[in-house]
């Protein structure tokens, strides 16, 4: 860490209504970043991923159990969803498929076509060998 830099955003993922992790923490407003964090102030609990986040980056792809079971996890569901994480996913069928019940592997089955796709029309624009 630079001298003078912020420390690292944690990745830490909770809500008020998850007592049975033993994991929690209060949200606190971090200007310029989170200017007012849903839940400010109140004792969360949920899961510390900065030690996955290693994991994440060499994997290249989010774990969506995690999102999956929260969701499953939280008694009141109308609240874990919002438009941001729609913007996030980059359209509603994320949340739709977590919503409707659908598991990890067939989330990402459901991506397959799409990606296959756009894999093909990238081809066309690559300076380089593709890695695949």
């Amino acid at each position: 860490m630079l001298a003078g830099a912020p420390p690292p955003l944690l990745p830490l993922v909770g809500h008020p209504d998850y007592p049975n992790h033993a994991f929690s923490f209060v949200p606190q407003q971090i200007k310029g970043v989170a200017e007012n964090p849903p839940h400010q102030g109140v004792t969360c609990y949920g899961l510390d991923l900065k030690q996955k986040a290693g994991n994440i980056y060499k994997q290249g792809s989010l774990e969506l159990h995690w999102l999956i079971e929260m969701y499953k996890e939280l008694p009141d569901k109308t609240s874990y969803f919002n438009n941001f994480f729609d913007k996030l996913a980059g359209t509603p069928e994320l949340r739709r498929q977590i919503v409707a019940g659908k598991n990890e592997y067939e989330i990402r089955q459901s991506w397959q076509a799409d990606l296959k796709n756009f894999k093909q029309i990238r081809k066309k624009y690559l300076l380089y060998p593709d890695f695949e």
